[in-house]
């Protein structure tokens, strides 16, 4: 899949995004797992973004383009689409820089995180059958105001902020392999893209699920295409369509993409909660479900980035009684 150098975001980019989480955010822990080590007979590391201050890596995206906007001198409301998580970056760093956050959410978004969207001071819009209707709602009502629309991954400065998580891993330790999930790109496109200048490259893995698969179908079309049907419980994962931008990124600097039936997802998250203790979400567990699938995925030591904590209530009850489909 990767056909060459990643042109999207620049090192520049990079170095100011990590300058800018690095002014509020510490390193999260790379933790080397013994269990899964042991199993696959090769350094198998955790990359704990579940260690955030709100359990998920879109803090990282946010505290980049929060702090552009600051650098720009807009300090007004903002606007957003998400199903959860990323809402929750913005509502955490309207917060933290005063500004006022509006968030366009799909029915059916986990309660949860829209409660810590509330929580947070987040005030919520909902409707539409899915993340990318409550988009498109959202890009409208922030134009007919004139406020900024900060996307959840079609964005150099959260592709950038995201892309952090690499740097970090670059220095904590050498991998052969990265493994993350794949919602709309910007995660994997922009931890991909912070190797760009090294000398040392990892092969880089996304993970999809298969009921909300819109990479892969870009990259067989060879362009972003809006999906007739969302079906996973990773709903971190689950964009109807991912971006040009994140496609070209895929396109130039990831490896391989690999599509999980969501009965996959339970024994990793069965795993991380028994084993690791670790209580993580869908999504976040999906790496891990990857690898149990195909153990020989990619080479020598392996990076999983455990991207998110946010787990659905009823997931969780589902994992505690034994569920696991």
């Amino acid at each position: 899949m990767r056909k060459g150098r990643a042109i999207e975001i620049t090192a520049q980019q990079f170095a100011r995004a990590e300058q800018d989480v690095r002014a509020v955010l510490p390193p999260t822990p790379l933790e080397l797992s013994r269990h899964l080590s042991r199993a696959y007979g090769r350094p198998v590391y955790l990359k704990l973004e579940v260690f955030q201050p709100i359990r998920t890596f879109k803090i990282r995206g946010a505290i980049a383009r929060f702090s552009g906007l600051a650098r720009s001198g807009h300090h007004g409301p903002v606007v957003t689409a998400s199903a959860g998580n990323h809402g929750l970056a913005v509502a955490w760093c309207g917060d933290r820089w005063g500004y006022p956050v509006h968030v366009f959410a799909p029915v059916g978004a986990n309660p949860a995180k829209l409660d810590a969207i509330r929580l947070w001071g987040g005030e919520i819009h909902q409707g539409g059958a899915g993340y990318d209707q409550a988009a498109v709602a959202a890009q409208e009502f922030a134009k007919e105001r004139g406020w900024p629309f900060i996307h959840g991954f079609d964005d150099p400065e959260i592709i950038a902020g995201q892309g952090t998580i690499g740097l970090e891993l670059a220095t904590q330790a050498e991998v052969g392999t990265v493994i993350a999930g794949v919602g709309g790109g910007g995660l994997l496109g922009g931890i991909a893209a912070s190797y760009a200048e090294q000398h040392v490259r990892p092969r880089m893995i996304g993970v999809e699920p298969a009921g909300a698969a819109s990479m892969q179908a870009a990259l067989k079309a060879g362009h972003p295409v809006a999906l007739a049907e969302v079906n996973t419980i990773a709903d971190g994962l689950a964009p109807g369509r991912v971006s040009a931008r994140t496609l070209r990124l895929f396109q130039t600097c990831v490896d391989q993409l690999v599509v999980i039936p969501d009965d996959a997802l339970w024994p990793a998250l069965t795993h991380l909660m028994e084993v690791e203790h670790l209580v993580v979400e869908p999504s976040g567990a999906a790496p891990l479900a990857a690898l149990m699938a195909q153990p020989d995925l990619g080479s020598g030591a392996v990076a999983l980035i455990v991207s998110g904590g946010n787990i659905a209530p009823t997931v969780l009850a589902h994992l505690l009684s034994g569920g696991t489909r």
